[in-house]
């Protein structure tokens, strides 16, 4: 309430995941910043999942692409307990994570997963033509004489 009145934020390092919460919600863009600032600069290993968790749920972009680099790069994240809820309660952050990794980083990957990706369409498309034919084709009446 404080920072409606002044716009300062009173133990912004210690409160700052809270505040992020009714920043979002009360649409406080300002303090929103000032979170995610405060957040970021205190990722680790320890918490770098439970961040990007937090930013996901409160589109809390800054913190999120913070979050994801930290995370894509930190290989003991993967041992954290917050890693461990993360995978469980929303696996789409770690698709996020391995996404932007691979579209960043590992060129030859890429193009191996590209290619793989453009072989599965040209097998899903004769599939998907061969559905419609059949639903195009007119159904044989019989006819009663």
């Amino acid at each position: 309430m404080c920072f409606i009145y002044t716009g300062k934020a009173l133990n912004l390092d210690k409160l700052a995941d809270g505040l992020l919460a009714a920043a979002d919600k009360y649409a406080l863009e300002c303090l929103k910043v000032m979170c995610e600032e405060a957040l970021s600069r205190h990722l680790s290993e320890e918490n770098a999942a439970e961040m990007l968790t937090l930013a996901d749920l409160h589109s809390a972009k800054q913190l999120k692409t913070k979050a994801v680099d930290f995370n894509s790069h930190a290989e003991d994240v993967l041992e954290s307990e917050g890693w461990q809820e993360m995978v469980e309660s929303h696996p789409h952050l770690v698709a996020e994570i391995y996404g932007d990794s691979i579209r960043g980083e590992d060129i030859e990957n890429k193009e191996i997963i590209v290619q793989e990706l453009e072989e599965q369409q040209l097998e899903e498309q004769p599939r998907e033509q061969s559905d419609l034919s059949e639903e195009q084709q007119p159904h044989e009446q019989s006819s009663y004489v």
